[in-house]
């Protein structure tokens, strides 16, 4: 599991922070009665159907990084984020291993580009570089 911080005594936090903590969340909707009381707490749910994240993982069926034949244990990544645009529809959604993931945008400095239901269809580009620490 990733640990993401946030500057909670400010209202702003990153579109980087807000798009990582999207695609790997669950959500629980509750209900709230007049007193501020919870009275009903929904089961929680990925934003992400289960039948189309499972579709993509059939589909592409190891890491889609470039020379990775993970198969086990694989997210489901959006090629072009939701907070940029980007939809949950297959086309632009790619599986990928943890390791890998984390190093796709929007937390990391790589992007996969191109046409996910093809096997070569994808390729690995550097958007940014790498953040410097110390």
């Amino acid at each position: 599991y990733e640990i993401y911080q946030c500057d909670w005594s400010s209202d702003v936090c990153s579109s980087d922070l807000v798009e990582a903590l999207r695609a790997n969340a669950t959500v629980e909707a509750a209900i709230v009665d007049e007193h501020g009381e919870i009275s009903h707490v929904s089961p929680a749910k990925s934003p992400l159907s289960a039948k189309r994240r499972l579709a993509v993982i059939r589909r592409d069926g190891k890491c889609r990084w470039p020379g990775c034949e993970t198969r086990w244990g694989l997210e489901v990544h959006h090629l072009q984020p939701r907070s940029c645009g980007g939809s949950d529809d297959t086309a632009n959604l790619a599986a990928v291993c943890a390791l890998h993931h984390r190093r796709l945008i929007p937390q990391g400095t790589y992007t996969l580009e191109g046409v996910p239901s093809r096997p070569d269809g994808l390729t690995l580009r550097r958007v940014r570089p790498p953040p410097l620490f110390g």
